[in-house]
Parts: C-alpha cells; structure tokens; sequence
C-alpha cells in the first residue's frame, strides 16, 4: 500500500506481470529482484544513508502500512483462535 502522492511515481502492480518477472529471476537464479525497477533506488540507498533516514523514508513512502490488508484479512478469517471454513 503506497501512499497515493506517490501512486503515480509507483503504479500497484500487475499480478501476472509480477508472476512472470518472479519466474525469470528464479529461473536465472538471481539473488534479488526489484519490481518496478524504480525500486533499486531505495534499495541501493539502505546502505548509504543513515538508519533513521532509512526509516523516515520507509515510513514516507507508506512501507510501514504496506502489510495492513492482509493483516485485516487474517484477522477477519480468525475466529477466536479458529480459522473460519
């Protein structure tokens, strides 16, 4: 979940264009892989800025919500301990 100033900059992905590029990694064996490529930028930068910065930046680009939908989701199916059928 990206914050909406920056969907434009950062489009929510295609399901089967992510699919597709997670294939080709495994398959080429690579290590890592960034999708949109725009992504590296971020990554590259974790190592030459200082740690908070790093978070700042997380927290800006809305990274420390990104799970919240699914969280919801799971919570929802959860029961009192039990996993709804």
């Amino acid at each position: 979940m990206t914050r909406k100033e920056l969907r434009g900059l950062i489009p929510p992905l295609d399901p089967l264009y992510t699919v597709q590029q997670s294939m080709k990694a495994i398959l080429a064996e690579q290590q890592m892989i960034c999708i949109p490529r725009l992504m590296y930028i971020p990554f590259i930068t974790r190592a030459l800025l200082p740690w908070e910065a790093n978070v700042a930046t997380y927290r800006f680009m809305g990274g420390d919500k990104c799970m919240l939908p699914f969280i919801k989701n799971v919570e929802l199916k959860n029961v009192n301990g039990h996993v709804k059928s």
